[in-house]
């Protein structure tokens, strides 16, 4: 450290004086500057390896620092070895599809399915995939799900359908199968368990009914199951008549299902809609369900 001649001569010091202070004053500060040197190197090393032993835990790898290893030197190197253990993650569970078709034995068909989803499987699981392929094919495949849903319910109807007697109208009796089932379908959601056709309650999945249950407790469908003899036409039934919405003629209010379906029928023949007209089941539903709704004209 050297002292300026305006402060040796303020002082009054002789050059013995400014010897010895000047040789002080550089010992002092060099041995200041060490310390300082050291201790700044220490905080610098513990900064960063606490982001380092961070980085480690946040991202679970086990990728040791070198000794005196900069931090940007290290994070390059442990992002080299994140990708690829990612990229070798990738490589096996692909060897894992490719061995499982492989050894697939089932009929060639099947096979090439399996093949052509795990190629989809492959190509979304690319870093880069490409939006607009994967919107279509997700649209591809919720249309394929809605088609084996409407199978499933087909399947599930069909199998619990009656064979009605040859004396009951074919146009009543799919105008009435066709309430039952959009009645169902209205309430429940069809399900398979253990190969059995259940119906689960939409608003209480705890609520579950054996297909073929709700199907005896259906009046209607057990009534023309049974076959029955042609009715004449009138029908008296004793109590108060009343006019339903929807419904063009008076229903008395007792009428049972049997009744009911007469006065559809004298109706719908007076307006020369017969059993052999096509037309015949949709009207045939649509006034008894009217009439099952039991809403009066006047409410």
């Amino acid at each position: 450290m050297e002292l300026s001649s305006e402060f040796i001569e303020a002082q009054g010091l002789s050059a013995e004086q400014v010897t010895a202070i000047t040789g002080f004053g550089s010992e002092t500060i060099a041995t200041l500057k060490q310390e300082w040197d050291t201790k700044a190197n220490d905080n610098a090393e513990k900064i960063i390896g606490g982001a380092i032993t961070h980085f480690q835990t946040e991202n679970k790898i086990e990728v040791p620092r070198n000794q005196g290893e900069k931090y940007g030197d290290y994070m390059k190197r442990a992002a080299g070895v994140m990708l690829q253990a990612k990229a070798d993650e990738l490589a096996a569970l692909k060897d894992e599809y490719t061995n499982k078709v492989k050894g697939f034995t089932g009929g060639a068909d099947l096979k090439a399915q399996i093949e052509t989803l795990t190629k989809e499987k492959d190509t979304l699981l690319q870093k880069y995939a490409d939006f607009d392929t994967i919107s279509e094919k997700a649209q591809k495949y919720d249309s394929t799900a809605k088609e084996l849903s409407s199978a499933k319910i087909q399947i599930a109807f069909g199998n619990i359908k009656p064979k009605f007697p040859d004396n009951v109208n074919k146009y009543e009796a799919d105008a009435k199968w066709a309430i039952f089932k959009n009645d169902v379908l209205d309430k429940f959601t069809i399900e398979l368990v253990d190969g059995k056709a259940v119906a689960v309650d939409k608003e209480n999945p705890h609520n579950i009914k054996q297909l073929d249950d709700l199907l005896a407790a259906d009046a209607q469908i057990t009534e023309l199951a049974k076959g029955r003899q042609q009715p004449g036409t009138g029908v008296t039934v004793d109590g108060d008549m009343v006019t339903y919405k929807g419904v063009p003629f008076e229903v008395p209010e007792k009428a049972t299902t049997k009744e009911v379906s007469i006065l559809i029928k004298d109706y719908l023949a007076k307006k020369g809609v017969d059993s052999t007209n096509p037309n015949y089941a949709n009207e045939f539903a649509k006034l008894n369900k009217a009439i099952l709704k039991r809403e009066t004209a006047t409410a």
